[in-house]
């Protein structure tokens, strides 16, 4: 079953990484850290429905057989191009926006998201995001677009880097677009909250542990004071 309007939370996973290979399906307290950002994603009050995004090369099979057993939904395309992976997720399910959330970000804040699409909504911007000025840890990142602007700018993408990082065209050319970038009270960008490498997997790992409630109900801020405990 396909929408026909909406906003997709598109969730960008893949098993190969030369730094943690298949990270995306690491256990983490005994569940897949890809379930993690499946979970906190869903939980948003804005996003309608939520999309894994692979590609369709036979490495990435177990992130469609895992989202298949969880009845979650999974889109595969062109590995190289994810540019214009996402583009055919849009058309597939006829999204009128869309959050992209990267799939090793367990810890992403679903309040951020909101954040993003009700400026999105109130503003009359066609480009939300919290990387141009980067302020948030990395793994908080937020990048929302709408359809037709992204359609447009897919339209202009020339180069190989605009087509590997799906949104890099809209931070060359932010006057082409009604583009806003949100900021922290603080900058907070030297921490990481993502899964990268060994370091990064292991310290997340105990920083699950450490949660005494659903992991989804402990926003950026408190998952910071946690990672300033852990690594006093």
């Amino acid at each position: 079953m396909t929408v026909t309007s909406g906003v997709g939370g598109i969730i960008q996973a893949r098993m190969r990484s030369q730094r943690l290979p298949g990270k995306v399906l690491l256990p983490l307290a005994g569940r897949p850290l890809l379930q993690y950002t499946i979970d906190r994603v869903a939980q948003s009050r804005r996003v309608d429905r939520v999309v894994v995004c692979t590609s369709t090369e036979p490495d990435d099979d177990p992130i469609e057989i895992f989202c298949a057993e969880r009845d979650v939904a999974c889109f595969r395309g062109d590995h190289e191009n994810v540019a214009r992976r996402y583009l055919d997720t849009l058309d597939h399910f006829g999204f009128d926006a869309f959050a992209r959330i990267c799939g090793d970000s367990p810890l992403i804040d679903p309040a951020l998201i909101d954040r993003g699409l009700e400026m999105l909504a109130s503003g009359g911007y066609e480009v939300v995001t919290n990387n141009l000025k980067r302020t948030f840890p990395s793994g908080q990142t937020i990048e929302i677009v709408t359809a037709e602007a992204y359609r447009r700018g897919f339209g202009r993408m020339h180069a190989p880097e605009h087509f590997e990082h799906v949104t890099r065209y809209f931070y060359e050319h932010p006057l082409d677009f009604r583009l806003t970038n949100f900021t922290a009270d603080e900058d907070c960008s030297a921490l990481r909250t993502t899964v990268d490498t060994q370091e990064d997997y292991d310290r997340i790992a105990e920083l699950v542990y450490r949660m005494d409630r659903p992991h989804w109900e402990y926003g950026w801020r408190q998952i910071v004071a946690e990672l300033h405990a852990i690594t006093a």
